[in-house]
């Protein structure tokens, strides 16, 4: 992308301290100064952004809700649509890379697999698909495909590997409800699901299962609105009480360890208050970014900081980082680029 497809605004948004040690024993500590520049892409201005994915090669593919899936090739943004494509529908909730760079790209009218010439489209009449709405996908560390397909009292969590498909659902497995909200696939290759409108984080390794719903933190897992990794593989979930989160209940960002121990990490003054979680992204610096349809905040040195700027003043329904560890960020009327310097 040349210079010119950018707005770009330096901005010291805020100077702070960040104190890390330097693996010395008398205690000594090491001060730098946080930078941040914010990058606007004009040709994505006004298109709603869904998702972010990078593939192999570190290039980007972006699904919006109405304009389809759009990416780059040789500084040229371009747009695949159902007009243009085989692509089943415009809004599109979700995207994942195979391990052969395939895109496969989850939408409301079906499972669409591209590689970069051919489509193929996998629906309700000819796969194992309970339901054509696709809310997740999300590959394991040995190739497998996790699907969420699920809508109230129908479907659930879908395995396709190989051309073999495994459905899931409160029928015939532990899986809490039918609707997923996400799949994460951490280091160890365990496969966590958070479920949309029911109570339960679902931890499912090597065809065990396991459900968390009331955890020594004494709050509800209620519907989770995302998960991320820490650089430590700690799970960092984002647990959204829903409508209620908007009028009642803030939501609650919580680390567990995986083994025994989880700590709220939720913001402690009041403007900084989460009322929903839309996407919780950790960068290579393991500094921990939470958006909700207002904000964007940043947890560093154990203390949360607002990131304000006019450009960011658009509901985020998607982070995500690049291997520069630079911060994408999709909001409904466009993409955004956050880039920190320490």
């Amino acid at each position: 992308m040349t210079m010119n497809s950018f707005k770009v605004i330096f901005i010291l948004l805020f100077s702070m301290f960040i104190m890390s040690s330097c693996n010395k024993t008398n205690g000594d500590i090491e001060i730098k100064e946080l930078k941040i520049e914010i990058i606007e892409v004009k040709e994505l201005k006004d298109v709603f952004i869904k998702c972010i994915e990078f593939d192999n090669y570190n290039n980007v593919w972006i699904g919006t809700y109405g304009s389809g899936l759009i990416t780059i090739n040789n500084n040229d943004w371009i747009f695949y649509n159902s007009d243009n494509s085989d692509l089943p529908s415009n809004n599109i909730s979700d995207i994942a890379i195979g391990y052969d760079n395939k895109i496969w790209v989850a939408t409301k009218n079906g499972l669409a697999s591209f590689d970069k010439v051919n489509w193929t489209i996998y629906d309700t009449t000819n796969s194992s698909l309970p339901v054509n709405l696709i809310s997740e996908v999300e590959f394991d560390k040995n190739g497998c495909l996790w699907i969420g397909s699920g809508i109230h009292n129908i479907g659930g969590l879908v395995k396709y590997n190989d051309g073999n498909w495994t459905v899931y659902t409160p029928d015939n497995s532990q899986l809490p409800y039918n609707i997923i909200s996400k799949i994460l696939v951490d280091k160890e290759n365990i496969i966590w699901i958070g479920m949309f409108g029911a109570r339960g984080l679902v931890k499912l390794h090597n065809g065990n299962w396991e459900i968390y719903e009331n955890p020594q933190t004494g709050i509800d897992i209620y519907s989770i609105g995302d998960l991320a990794n820490d650089n430590a593989n700690n799970l960092i979930i984002g647990i959204d009480f829903s409508l209620s989160s908007l009028f009642y209940h803030d939501c609650v960002l919580v680390k567990f360890d995986k083994h025994s121990n989880w700590d709220i990490i939720n913001p402690g003054m009041e403007t900084l208050k989460l009322r929903s979680i839309n996407s919780i992204v950790v960068d290579y610096d393991n500094r921990i970014y939470v958006s909700d349809f207002e904000k964007l905040i940043v947890f560093v040195n154990k203390d949360w900081k607002h990131i304000d700027s006019d450009l960011i003043d658009n509901s985020i329904y998607d982070l995500a980082i690049d291997k520069e560890n630079k911060i994408w960020i999709g909001t409904t009327n466009g993409l955004i680029f956050l880039k920190i310097d320490i």
